[in-house]
């Protein structure tokens, strides 16, 4: 069994509004852990970041600036999930695929759904 733990940090609740602003991964693989990301992303919309957010994640507005751009993150999301899975791959199993988890994992969800 592959699951994917994983955990973000965003800038505010909403995932149609605001935006992921880190993510850290990791492939567990019949029990042992395999591979690892962690990655700090600006975010598209600076207007939309809250100040309770920003509180949370003990972070400035101006540290959020030296963060990796999105397009680059992307690209590395994707080619850390193609290790694992292959999405042009037909009939998949259980084998085939991650299984999310993590704490409050669905909201985790949401925001990596709405990156991409």
């Amino acid at each position: 069994m592959k699951i994917l733990w994983f955990d973000v940090e965003t800038t505010g609740l909403d995932a149609k509004v605001n935006d992921l602003i880190t993510i850290s991964m990791r492939v567990e693989i019949d029990g042992e852990i395999k591979d690892k990301l962690d990655l700090k992303i600006q975010p598209y919309n600076y207007e939309a970041i809250t100040d309770e957010a920003l509180k949370v994640n003990n972070i400035t507005r101006e540290e959020l600036k030296t963060f990796m751009e999105p397009k680059e993150a992307h690209k590395l999301i994707v080619a850390f999930f193609s290790k694992y899975v292959d999405k042009f791959k037909k009939n998949k199993t259980s084998a085939d695929k991650l299984i999310p988890a993590g704490y409050n994992v669905l909201f985790d969800i949401q925001f990596l759904s709405e990156f991409f």
